[in-house]
């Protein structure tokens, strides 16, 4: 996906982004917000990469007016249980995952970043965009709201650290 924001370029991830990703995804409130290892190394960070590289699904979010990437937006299958999936059949959609780097939060930038990509992938033929967040990722909740996604239900998985709740929220084409 390459856009162009006001603010942002979207473009395919590349192997040069390898230090900007490793920067802010191993920041520990953006790591448990995202569903990331907390203090994770930059060895895991630059296998979390490689495996988001290899995806070819992720775009980098740039600023535009230095050059930096500063998150990234990932487009992929939709990832949700099954009988939500059922309520779904028949329409085309993704999952959108996104993470911005502490430093550029609250700017207004994931917003900026979101809305172009949504009309991006309804104008290529989308019926819906999903979107998730851990119930206790309340930036991410105001957001998408702010976006005007609506909620279509939760699940949960057990991790090391306990059960989490994810909080699924679908946009549907206007």
């Amino acid at each position: 996906m390459r856009i162009e924001t006001p603010r942002l370029l979207l473009r395919p991830l590349e192997e040069a982004d390898l230090t900007a990703f490793s920067a802010y995804v191993m920041d520990a409130t953006l790591s448990r917000m995202y569903g990331l290892p907390v203090g994770m190394d930059h060895d895991t960070a630059a296998k979390i990469f490689q495996a988001f590289l290899r995806g070819g699904k992720t775009s980098a979010l740039v600023l535009r007016k230095t050059g930096c990437m500063i998150g990234h937006l990932m487009a992929v299958p939709p990832e949700l249980p099954a009988e939500a999936m059922t309520r779904l059949d028949g329409k085309q959609g993704v999952t959108l995952a996104y993470a911005i780097s502490p430093g550029h939060q609250r700017q207004g930038l994931a917003f900026e970043a979101l809305s172009a990509a949504i009309d991006h992938l309804f104008r290529q033929g989308m019926d819906y965009v999903h979107c998730g967040y851990y119930d206790f990722n309340l930036p991410s909740r105001r957001l998408q709201e702010k976006l005007g996604f609506q909620p279509f239900g939760t699940h949960s998985f057990q991790r090391q650290d306990g059960t989490i709740t994810i909080m699924d929220n679908i946009l549907f084409k206007a």
